[in-house]
Parts: C-alpha cells; structure tokens; sequence
C-alpha cells in the first residue's frame, strides 16, 4: 500500500513539472518581442508577476473566442482593459506591439473601474477585491461578453470567468467553465488544460 502511494505522490509530482514547464514556454512564446529567449522555461522563470500576468492575458486572446456580435466588424480591433495597474498595462502594450490575432490588430486601454470595461474583450481587474467588489463587478459586467480576469484568487469560484494566482511561487490562472458558456465565449483546449478548472 505504501509503495502505491509513493508511486501516486511520484506521478502528481511528475504532473506538475510538466504542467509547469508547458506554462512557461507558453508564456515565453508570446513574449519574443519583448525580450524572452529561446529557453522558454529559463525565460519564464525570470520573469516577474506582472510580466507573466500581461503575457497570459495576451494569450487569453489568442485562445478565447468571442460571438461575432462582441465585435464592430471582421476587421475591429480586440480590445483589453486594464483596472488598477498601470505596470500592468505598461507591459501588455509592449507584448502586443506589432502582434495582431487573425485579422485583428489588438488595443490596450486603461480604466478607473471594471464598469467603464463593458465593451471590451478581456478586462483584467488589479489588486484584492472585497466580497461586494466582486459581487460589483459581476453585476456590472453581467450580459456581455467579456473574459474577465481578476487578480482576487476567489474571483473564479465565485462566478468570474477567471482569476490569477500564485502556486509554488509561480502565477498560475483558474478558469470557471460555466462563467465563460454563460458570455458566450469558447476556450481553446490548449488554454483549459494549463488552467485550473473551476466549476
């Protein structure tokens, strides 16, 4: 029984430094404009919290797809906003120079709060937000569909579509499926198997 459980222990461990990895060089990839290296998972272990969280968000938008009323026309920008963090935001723009996903070129806009974010694509929201903050903006953005993102680590579990945080001294981000089928958005596989899933 205990050699089951080592082995168990072994293959949890095992799971996790290939989960790891995967994270790293899908972060690394989106950052070749800004510095990464070829080594994504020595690159991405340098980089700082808010490096990665600008790096994920810029993936958001290459894996999340949106209904084709959340955009003005086939060629429309794809829009991110930003709450609370101008470093944040500082970093996502110099990620998505020059990068566009499909047809669309991608725009970076800086808000004051998660209600002036309703016709963006992905809104990341800052810093920890007390219950009735996140009771907030889930009303304030209910009806539309906008990935958000918050950097409360209950956000996901309490109906967010996702949220950052940290496991092993590492970013890491949740997803909660039934808050993304409820905006009418799709998820690539690839971005859902690196997420935690959050029902």
């Amino acid at each position: 029984m205990g050699s089951n459980r080592e082995l168990s222990r072994s293959r949890t461990r095992g799971w996790r430094r290939a989960a790891v990895a995967a994270l790293a060089v899908f972060v690394a990839g989106s950052l070749v404009g800004v510095g990464a290296s070829s080594t994504g998972v020595a690159f991405a272990d340098s980089l700082n919290a808010d490096q990665l969280k600008a790096a994920y968000l810029f993936n958001f938008a290459r894996y999340v797809e949106w209904p084709g009323d959340a955009h003005v026309s086939k060629t429309s920008a794809l829009r991110i906003g930003v709450v609370g963090s101008e470093a944040v935001s500082d970093l996502l723009r110099k990620t998505v120079k020059g990068k566009s996903v499909g047809s669309r070129r991608l725009e970076v806009m800086d808000f004051e709060a998660a209600s002036e974010g309703r016709e963006t694509h992905i809104l990341f929201v800052a810093g920890d937000l007390s219950s009735g903050d996140i009771d907030a903006t889930l009303q304030e953005l209910g009806g539309t569909s906008t990935f958000v993102v918050a950097d409360d680590e209950s956000f996901a579990k309490k109906g967010g579509t996702a949220n950052f945080f940290m496991a092993d001294q590492r970013v890491r981000f949740a997803i909660n499926k039934a808050a993304v089928k409820q905006a009418g958005l799709k998820v690539s596989s690839k971005l859902l198997r690196l997420a935690e899933l959050v029902d």
